[in-house]
C-alpha cells in the first residue's frame, strides 16, 4: 500500500511540473504559479509572469495589440489570434511590441492584420514559437545588439506586402515556412544560423547579413524568389540548401562580391543564374549541383 501510494504522488509530482492547466480563467503553470488572463485589447503587460489568451482578441482602432513593457515574460496565444484592423502601411501598428525588453517568448497562436505581428526594437534573447503571422506588411521583427541571441522556431509567415518575414539581429531560425512577403523572408544579421527554413516567392529568399564571425546557412530551401534565393554577405558557410530560381534575371546563390564563404552541398535548379561566387569563396565544386 505504502508503495502505492507513493507512486500516485510520484506520478502527481510529475503532471503538476510539465503541462499548465487551463481552467476558465486560470492558467496554472507547473510549480503552483498562476498566470494573467489577457481579455481585451489594448493590452499591456507592465510586469514578469505568465500570461495567455482564451479566446481570439480584436482591435479595430490603431494601435499596438500587445504591449510588452516587463523583462521575463511567457506570453501564450494558446492557439487563438490576435487580430488587427488590416495592413496598412502607412500606420505602424503591431500585433505584439516590445522595447529593449530581455527574455520574453511568444508562442502558440496567430496574428493577422498588423503592420508587424511581433516587433523589438532593440532587446535581447526572445523566442517566438509556433507562430503565424497573415494578412500583415511584415511578420516578426527582432532587433538589438551584436548577439542577442533570438530564437525564431517552427513558425509561418504569410504576409506579401513588401516588409522582411522574419528578421534577427542575432541568434537562430529553425524550422519556418516564408510565403509570398514582397521583401526578404528570412533576413539574418550579426552571426548565427538558419536552418531547415523554407521560404517562397519572395524578393530575397534566405539573406546572410554581414556579422562578426559570419552566418550559418544550412539545410533551407527556396523557391521562385525574384531576385536572390539565397544572398549571402560577409565570411560565411552555406551548406546543403536546396534552391530552385526566380525566373531569367533571378539568382540562386548569390555571394558579396568581396565576401568569402564556404559553398558546399547545395543544389540549384531553374531558369536564373544558378551561382555567383564573391571574391574568396570556397565553392567546393564536385559537391555542389546545378553549378
Amino acid at each position: 500500500m505504502k508503495r502505492q501510494l507513493w507512486l500516485l504522488a510520484l506520478v502527481a509530482a510529475v503532471l503538476l511540473n510539465v503541462a499548465p492547466v487551463l481552467a476558465d480563467d486560470i492558467y496554472v503553470i507547473g510549480g503552483g504559479g498562476v498566470g494573467t488572463r489577457i481579455a481585451s485589447l489594448p493590452y499591456t503587460i507592465s510586469s514578469p509572469g505568465f500570461y495567455y489568451l482564451t479566446g481570439s482578441l480584436s482591435l479595430t482602432g490603431s494601435g499596438n495589440g500587445i504591449t510588452i513593457s516587463s523583462d521575463d515574460v511567457t506570453l501564450d496565444l494558446m492557439g487563438f489570434r490576435v487580430n488587427g484592423p488590416g495592413p496598412n502601411a502607412t500606420v505602424n501598428n503591431f500585433g505584439i511590441h516590445m522595447s529593449g525588453r530581455q527574455n520574453v517568448e511568444i508562442r502558440n497562436g496567430t496574428l493577422s492584420g498588423w503592420w508587424q505581428g511581433v516587433r523589438e526594437d532593440g532587446g535581447a534573447r526572445h523566442r517566438a514559437l509556433n507562430l503565424r503571422v497573415e494578412s500583415s506588411v511584415g511578420g516578426i521583427f527582432f532587433g538589438g545588439a551584436v548577439g542577442a541571441q533570438f530564437l525564431v522556431k517552427g513558425c509561418i509567415v504569410d504576409v506579401g506586402f513588401g516588409d522582411v518575414g522574419i528578421y534577427l539581429q542575432g541568434g537562430i531560425a529553425s524550422g519556418n515556412v516564408v510565403r509570398s512577403s514582397a521583401g526578404d523572408g528570412i533576413d539574418l544579421a550579426e552571426g548565427g544560423i538558419m536552418i531547415g527554413n523554407s521560404v517562397s516567392n519572395c524578393y530575397v529568399g534566405i539573406n546572410g547579413r554581414e556579422a562578426p564571425g559570419g552566418v550559418t546557412i544550412s539545410g533551407n530551401s527556396a523557391t521562385n524568389c525574384s531576385l536572390y534565393g539565397i544572398q549571402c554577405i560577409g565570411p560565411s558557410s552555406v551548406i546543403g540548401n536546396t534552391v530552385v530560381t526566380g525566373p531569367s534575371g533571378s539568382t540562386g546563390i548569390f555571394i558579396g562580391t568581396s565576401s568569402a564563404c564556404l559553398v558546399t552541398q547545395n543544389t540549384v535548379a531553374g531558369a536564373g543564374t544558378h551561382f555567383t561566387p564573391g571574391a574568396g569563396t570556397i565553392n567546393v565544386a564536385n559537391t555542389n549541383a546545378g553549378f
